[in-house]
């Protein structure tokens, strides 16, 4: 393992950010650019705490099974 990739799990591991901390900040915010700037998640993860949190924000495709 390179030491760069020694340092960033590190950093990661040393990270106090649990899931109810992003899913709070899903809640309050609503942005999933921000949780993604915040924490450093993908989008596509950002876009799940977004809809996990405000459900009602987005219309389910009724011809989606």
């Amino acid at each position: 393992m390179r030491s760069t990739e020694r340092a960033l799990l590190a950093w990661w591991a040393a990270k106090p950010t649990s899931i109810d901390r992003i899913f709070d900040e899903a809640h309050e915010t609503a942005d999933p650019v921000h949780l993604v700037r915040v924490f450093g998640i993908a989008l596509e993860t950002a876009m799940k705490y977004v809809k996990a949190a405000r459900p009602h924000r987005f219309i389910k495709d009724p011809t989606q099974p």
